[in-house]
């Protein structure tokens, strides 16, 4: 997200989505880009990353392989790389998937008239933009925080301020590119499960499991006769795996566009999941690991 601000102190918020060539995007992501920046506009919830600000646009750089009159329902703007090749000093001439990560890309000198210099993150990110020379830069190696990000961010925050007994570690790093739910695993318990072969985790789904690993889909039968009898409460057998096996419990499934102070209930409901099979992998280890 780049902000401007004009001299009458009107601050206007730019989405930009980066797409290379034959690059799709995910489910929904279109359709939620425009809704996600009126929120982030209207404030629907605090966000320390985020500047107020009095307006939005939203921006989509693509090229071959995009459905462009579909994106333009959902986008203001829709730039193909080729045009932008034109637009921007620099613009990389590849832009397939093998061609790594897409750079910032420096802004046109018509963008703004004057110096100015855009606070993105407070404590740590700037990028500076001289609109006479059409150059912005970046002031940290950090990437932008992303919204799915920080709420992830609440996430543990919230753990640590109402289940402090129950550790939860991410798949990823939180400030890195978004993830959707199911790309973002969380796991819980990692400082007091020391046996490699056992994982509780959770994927922003609808339930949390109990791995047990190494177990091959040829002796599921064996796991399930021996784990089925000793199942009690919300736990139930989990999907057969290839080399995993598991026990899960049901938990409503969470939104990482929408604020965590609505969540907070379905929240609580994960962490308990995440008590209940820890306590019952505590009560039954021995016959977990002898599988």
């Amino acid at each position: 997200m780049f902000f401007l601000q004009s001299a009458e102190g009107k601050t206007i918020a730019i989405h930009i989505e980066m797409k290379r060539d034959r690059e799709s995007l995910s489910l929904g992501q279109a359709e939620a880009y425009r809704p996600r920046a009126k929120c982030f506009r209207d404030q629907g919830r605090i966000r320390k990353a985020i500047l107020a600000h009095h307006d939005f646009v939203t921006v989509l750089f693509c090229g071959m392989g995009t459905d462009v009159p579909l994106m333009e329902r959902h986008f203001d703007r829709v730039i193909l790389h080729e045009r932008a090749r034109g637009m921007f000093p620099n613009y990389p001439t590849a832009l397939g998937p093998e061609s790594g990560k897409l750079p910032i890309p420096r802004l046109p000198q018509t963008v703004l008239d004057g110096r100015t210099s855009l606070r993105l993150r407070p404590e740590t990110e700037t990028i500076a933009i001289d609109t006479k020379s059409g150059h912005s830069r970046l002031r940290s190696r950090n990437m932008i925080q992303t919204s799915e990000n920080i709420f992830w961010k609440e996430v543990k925050k919230y753990q640590l301020e109402n289940w402090p007994k129950i550790q939860i570690t991410f798949s990823a790093s939180i400030t890195g590119k978004p993830h959707k739910p199911h790309e973002f695993w969380s796991y819980f318990y990692k400082d007091k499960i020391t046996n490699k072969r056992i994982e509780i985790a959770w994927s922003g789904d609808e339930h949390v499991s109990l791995f047990v690993k190494k177990i091959e889909r040829s002796r599921y039968t064996d796991f399930y006769q021996a784990v089925e009898p000793i199942l009690s409460g919300p736990i139930r057998m989990g999907e057969v795996g290839d080399s995993w096996q598991s026990v899960k419990i049901i938990v409503p499934p969470i939104d990482p566009e929408k604020p965590i102070q609505d969540q907070t209930n379905k929240l609580d409901e994960v962490f308990s999941a995440a008590e209940k099979l820890y306590e019952f992998y505590r009560k039954h280890a021995a016959k977990l690991l002898k599988l």
